[in-house]
This record gives C-alpha cells, structure tokens and sequence, in this order.
C-alpha cells in the first residue's frame, strides 16, 4: 500500500518542478542562439577565404618581378639601429606641427644614446647628449627631425664662413650611383640653418657648395635644441647616417662630443635608408580593394607598401544589415535585453600596426616558409576581431616577400546583432503564451501554502487551546514536508503547553505542604500556649515559612532581575579584582567544601554591573556544591585572550544528562533528584545566570569533564576597549 501511494505521489520537489519548465522554455532560445553563432562562424570562414583569394591576387601581380624587390632585399637581415625608415606624412613639417609631429609620432623616432658616442672629452658625461632622429615623406621632400638632447648650445658666429664652428651636423648619403655624398648642416643665431656639400673625400670637410634649396630650422628646447631640415628627395639614396658635433661654448672650434648614428666616412657603414615602394602601391591600389588592408613586406619583414584600412569592414554586408528594423513597441521594450547579446560594432578601435614599418608575427615568419596561412587575433583593446591571411611571394624558387591582407569581422557582427534582433522578438512572443502555464502553475502552489497557513492558524483557538492538527496531503515535495513538519511542531508545542498547564499543581502541591507545617504548628501553640513544647512548633513553623520564603524568593527572582537589567547603569570594573574577593568570601562561607582559584589576569576590566556579576559567580558556585560528591575542590580559574575574559567554574561529581547541555539554562528546568529534606529548586539558579552573562554581552555553556566525573561551566566576557 505504501509503495502505491509512492506510485502516485512520486517525490518531485517544487524546484525541480519549475526547473523542467524553465527548460522547456530555454530550448527555443538556445537553439536559436546556437544557429545564429554558426552562421556567425561560417561567415567568417568565407570572409577568411575571400582574404586568402585577395592575398593570393596581389601576390601573383608581384610574382617574377625581381625589380621591385630589389630595393630592400638585398640586406637580408632584420632592421638594424643604424637603419632609417621614410616614414610618409600627411602634411610638411614646419615650426608650427613639428610639436604634433613630436608627441603623436613618438614610434617613428629613433633614439640614439651613449652608446651611440664616437668620441668626448674628459670634462663631458656621456648621458648628457642623446638625439631623437625620424626622416619624413611628403610630396617631393623629406624632412630630417631631431630632437636634441645636449647641455650647452654653440651656434655659427655672425659672418663666418666656417660650418664646422659651433654645434653642426654632417649627414652622409648615397647618389644615383652609389657613391658617398655628404652635407654639412650648422645653426646660426637667427634660428636658420646653413648647408653645403662637402667634398667626396671623407677627410675633408671644407664644404664645397652651399646648398640654397635645402630648408630648415632650429629651435631651443628646455633640453636643448630641435632641428628640421628639408632635402628633396631624390637627393637621398639608399643609404643614410648623420653625425653630430657638440662644440666646446667657450672654444667653438673643438668638439666636446660626437655622436653618429653610424661611420660617415664609407658607404659600406651607413645605415640603410628604407622607403615604400611606389611602384607596389600603386599595384595595391590598383585593386580598389577598400575594405581590407593589404600589406606588402620583403623577406626580412620590411612594409614596401600598404594599402586600405581595417576600419572599414562593413560596406560589403550593407545590403544585409541595412534590413530596417521594426521601430514598433516590442523591439524598445527588448532593447535593455537585446544589448545583452550585442556585439561591439563600433570601429574607433586601436589598430595594433597602424604606421608600421616592419611587421614581426607567427603569420609572417610562417608565409616566409613558403605557405599561405591565415589566422585570427584581436585587436588590443579586445574591441575588433582581425581575420589576417598571408601569401608569400615568389622570385625563382625563392620567397621574396609577402602579402598579407586583413579586415575585420565588425560587418559579420552587424549581421549577427539583426539576426539576434528578430530572434529575441519571436522568443519573446513565445514566452509570453508559455508564460500562462507557469500563472497556473504558481496558483496551485499558492493555493496549497494557503490552506496551509489557515490549517496552522486553526490549530491554536483564540484561548490559547491547541486543537488536533492533521495534516491530509501525501504529495511528496517541500510544501508536503512543511506542512507534516507544521504537524509535529505543534504536537510537540501541545505537549508543553500542558506541561505549563499543570505546573501550577506543581506549585501548588509544593506549598501546601509549609503551609499546612506552619498552620498545625501555629495550632498547636495555640492549644498548649508558651512551654517548651511549643517551642518545638515554632521552630517547625519557622523552617516551613523559611521553606516557602525560599520557592517564592526563586519564583520572583528571574522575573525581578530580568526587569532590573533593563535599566540598570553600566560601569567599567576590574573583573578579576572582584573574582578574587568573592573566592575569599566563598572560603568563608562554605568551610566545608574546598575553593582553588587560578588568576593569571592581575588586571581586566569589564563594562557592567559588578554586583550582578557576583551573584552570577554565587549561582555557578551554589551549584557546583550541590553537585560535588567528593572532596576533590571546586576549581575557579580567570584566563583572558586577545578579545575576551574567560571565567570558568569545575566541580567533580555527576555528568550532565545527555541533551542537557544547553537546556540547564533555560527557567524551569532541574535535574536535582525530589527530596524533601533539601531545598526546594525551580530551576531557576542557571537562568538567571544566563540573564546576567547576557547582559554584559557574554555567553554562558556547560559540558562534561573528559578527565573525570564532573561538569565545566564557562562564561566568556569582552573585554572593555576605549574607543
């Protein structure tokens, strides 16, 4: 019978009711979810090979065309400190953008120390001189900036022909055909620059011709000075070095210091002067492929040209994501939701190369190996995915360069946010129909809990009469448990409610008898009048009034003090002060039984009462003597901590029953055997002891001795700290 009933009233609990609902309803949604991120992953898998074929389309427009590579491939090894780039610009540098040009284009400079020092006088440190130096493109001229660090400036003195004078600069470069051509560059006091050809002879430096179209200027810095000088550019080869000479202030002929960016006096030691190929751009542009930037390198990872930007990804998927969007009351009321699941389309994001001039990577160093690979990664801002395929170009047999073309997914993203658009408006649709069952769901639950309240409600009439409680539902899940659990409480609070009921029997029964002892006493002397055996009487009838003065004083003791403590005033007081005279009192009062106390604490203050605190001590004391069986001493110890006083009290004697241990605090409660010759004891004694720990914000606990028979009981006090 019971395993029918089990049958038809399985245990499901009403969370895991709700819960197979939930999912029944997250099926859709996640489904829907799920597709629209494959689609996301497919998509981006065809815009991977769209990037493959537009890589693979500039790299067989390059392929076999040895002249274009032959600039920058003929120094197979990476890019050394003494190498230039040239750089492109977008305007001319003059005096008025030099400043922009100095703090947004800190990554073209190239920063030249001490170790770049060639020569110094003993006088001179080396970290006082360093040069920030960048070369320039735009239109038909390069431009030469420096920054110059140095301690002292020495210009060219008014009206002399001597450039070598002062602090001046000699550059080295190359002609169209490959052979060494220096200018000597010095600053005046108008803030002007002097120029002239030196000879071709490195051991001389008389210039040779001035040189009126070179333009400059030179500016003083709290570091020291800034330098721009303009050059047309076909008068730089591919092959470029400057030195610098620092003169002496006070002897403008000699130099304090030289510093180059490499040896000027051959062609062989001058740094290479990168530039971008115009002749590949004008491949790379001639695709019109605007969406996706596209890069040319040579073998050693050098940018000959570049192309396109990767900030406009999404023209291609217009025609997808200009679907117009329903601007009805559904969709503004899902937008919160919607922004959820949005993915990030905007495209002000950092772009990791932006002006690069060398481009260093796992995809590059793989495409270099011969293969055309493509790869991932995102931006470091982590707002843009980047799609990137390289494709390596080929020259008899060999890997001359690279192309590499990149665009990013934020078109893929617009697609997919529509997408998500639509299935949150028919997700919400659905749910709103689903949403009825879960309304009658709820009801039933509520109705249930109701008739659970009036059931329990019922149990109790208004006299306070517990009335029979049953509760009839077999349904098996947290509303069933609570209910049979409402039922066992109040079986159980019924049972203690009669027990109340007849206390007052009990009281009754307990003061009938001293009353009756002093009513035949006092009877009695009545009836013999004053000899000695009415003595005998009167000393009856005074232990019988003594007897009831003693249930009485216990009856109105824990409500008296519970009253008192409200109100009482707190002091600050030296508990173990007060511990040690009370032990000293206990001596004395109780001769017959044995007191040892353990003080380790000389000085410990507690916030109050220390009155209320010594008949908390008298109550521990009293009941550990009417429990101590032998004449093994009751142990009295104060011990303290880094937070509180700890005051326990030990006697030897019976164990506390089993379970008893918290309930011997509680009013009412004795575990004394009857005896009619002892005291009477209500069980009043330890929670009035309760009462008072917790008024001073203390807690009380009792348990048994593991040595021996026997009961420790421990009060904790905080310690009182100044605030």
């Amino acid at each position: 019978m019971i395993r029918f009933k089990k049958l038809l009233h399985p245990r499901i609990s009403i969370r895991t009711k709700l819960f197979i609902i939930v999912i029944f309803f997250a099926v859709l949604p996640w489904f829907g979810y799920r597709y629209l991120w494959e689609i996301d992953n497919y998509l981006k898998l065809s815009q991977q090979h769209s990037l493959t074929s537009t890589s693979q389309a500039v790299a067989t427009a390059l392929h076999q065309r040895p002249t274009l590579f032959s600039q920058l491939n003929r120094n197979l090894v990476q890019q050394r400190e003494k190498d230039f780039y040239n750089y492109s610009l977008k305007q001319a540098v003059f005096e008025g953008s030099i400043d922009k040009l100095l703090l947004t284009g800190k990554d073209k400079f190239k920063y030249f120390s001490s170790s770049f020092i060639t020569y110094k006088t003993k006088t001179v440190k080396k970290e006082d001189y360093a040069i920030n130096a960048m070369i320039g493109n735009f239109d038909t001229d390069s431009y030469l900036v420096l920054s110059v660090k140095t301690p002292s400036i020495s210009t060219q003195a008014k009206g002399s022909f001597r450039f070598d004078v002062g602090d001046h600069l000699i550059i080295a470069t190359t002609d169209k055909n490959e052979n060494l051509k220096r200018f000597i560059v010095s600053i005046n006091q108008n803030k002007s620059l002097n120029l002239a050809l030196l000879p071709t002879n490195p051991a001389m430096i008389v210039p040779q011709t001035l040189q009126s179209d070179y333009q400059g200027f030179w500016r003083e810095t709290p570091i020291g000075f800034d330098l721009v000088l303009s050059i047309p550019s076909k008068e730089l080869g591919d092959k470029f070095s400057f030195s610098a000479y620092f003169a002496n202030k006070n002897n403008p002929t000699e130099s304090n210091a030289v510093l180059a960016s490499s040896p000027i006096n051959s062609v062989h030691n001058l740094g290479n002067l990168n530039k971008p190929s115009e002749t590949i751009e004008s491949v790379v542009n001639a695709l019109s492929y605007t969406e996706a930037r596209i890069w040319v390198l040579n073998s050693v990872g050098q940018v000959l040209a570049s192309g396109g930007s990767i900030h406009d990804a999404q023209n291609s998927w217009n025609t997808a994501t200009n679907i117009k969007k329903s601007e009805n009351y559904l969709s503004a009321m899902l937008a919160p939701l919607f922004r959820l699941f949005e993915q990030n389309t905007d495209t002000n994001f950092v772009d990791p190369f932006n002006n690069a001039t060398h481009i260093d990577s796992p995809i590059v160093n793989r495409a270099m190996s011969g293969f055309t690979i493509s790869e991932k990664y995102y931006t470091p801002d982590n707002k843009a995915e980047i799609l990137a395929s390289a494709t390596p170009i080929w020259q008899q047999n060999n890997v001359v360069g690279v192309v590499i073309a990149e665009q990013s997914t934020m078109g893929i993203r617009a697609l997919r946010n529509n997408a998500m658009q639509s299935l949150l408006n028919t997700v919400f649709i659905v749910l709103l129909l689903a949403s009825a069952a879960i309304i009658l769901f709820a009801s039933n639950i509520s109705n249930r809990i109701t008739r659970l309240r009036n059931d329990a409600k019922d149990a109790v009439d208004h006299k306070g009469k517990f009335n029979d409680f049953t509760y009839q539902s077999q349904t098996q899940d947290e509303i069933g448990d609570l209910g049979r659990s409402f039922q066992e409480v109040l079986q159980q609070l019924g049972q203690y409610n009669l027990y109340l009921e007849k206390m007052s029997s009990r009281l009754g029964h307990e003061l009938r008898t001293p009353i009756t002892v002093v009513r035949s006493s006092l009877e009695h002397i009545q009836l013999t009048g004053s000899n000695p055996q009415a003595d005998k009487y009167i000393v009856r009838a005074q232990e019988g009034l003594k007897r009831l003065s003693l249930i009485l004083n216990s009856m109105t003791e824990a409500s008296r003090i519970e009253s008192s403590l409200q109100n009482e005033n707190r002091e600050v007081f030296n508990l173990s002060e007060v511990v040690n005279g009370l032990v000293e009192g206990y001596q004395l009062g109780f001769p017959d039984s044995l007191f040892t106390l353990t003080n380790n604490t000389k000085v410990v203050y507690v916030d109050g009462v220390p009155e209320y605190f010594a008949q908390l001590l008298d109550k521990l004391i009293s009941n550990a003597i009417d429990f101590s069986t032998s004449r093994r001493p009751i142990e009295i110890s104060v011990t303290q901590d880094s937070d509180a006083v700890i005051v326990s009290v030990t006697n030897e004697g019976p164990k506390l029953p089993l379970g008893m241990e918290n309930e011997i605090f509680s009013s009412l409660i004795s575990i004394r055997e009857n005896n009619s010759n002892s005291p009477p004891h209500l069980g009043f004694g330890l929670y009035i002891a309760k009462l008072i720990a917790e008024f001073h914000n203390g807690s009380i606990s009792a348990k048994n001795r593991t040595d021996v028979d026997g009961v420790l009981v421990t009060v904790l006090f905080p310690k009182y700290r100044e605030s």
